[in-house]
């Protein structure tokens, strides 16, 4: 299980928005509780932050988690939903009532479609089932060795 968002940080953005509140990586990092080289990696490009980190950043800016991640539409997988929405498999399955297990084999399309899982998916995610299907067959059809 993984807490990292791999795909779809915005570096750049995170620094506009950043110097747009006048903060130094090191005041950023003070306010969210976070050391200095773990934002200055962020911005260097030599790490990615995972969920929970980013959500704190995005609450000292101000700004939507979704400011700071972006995959496009047409290559989102359920794993991207989940990450857009500011929660990790932990806290996703804990508010559906599920174990990180099946949550990680969904978002990895390892199963079936399983109709019941995904409805409760899509409620706490926010979005429609249809669009959570589409997602979930980009990670099923995905090419081997990509990540999901």
């Amino acid at each position: 299980m993984s807490h990292r968002v791999v795909r779809g940080f915005q570096r750049d953005r995170l620094i506009e928005l950043r110097e747009q509140a006048k903060m130094t990586p090191a005041e950023l990092a003070r306010l969210a509780d976070l050391s200095p080289s773990t934002v200055a990696s962020w911005e260097r490009r030599d790490g990615a932050p995972d969920v929970a980190r980013l959500v704190k950043v995005a609450e000292v800016l101000e700004v939507d988690f979704s400011e700071l991640v972006d995959v496009p539409r047409e290559e989102q997988m359920p794993s991207d939903l989940r990450i857009r929405k500011g929660l990790s498999q932990v806290e996703l399955a804990r508010q559906i009532g599920l174990s990180t297990t099946v949550i990680g084999t969904f978002e990895r399309a390892e199963k079936r479609w399983n109709v019941v899982q995904a409805s409760k998916i899509a409620a706490v995610l926010g979005v429609d089932i249809d669009d959570l299907h589409e997602a979930w067959l980009r990670a099923r059809r995905r090419p081997p060795g990509t990540p999901a």
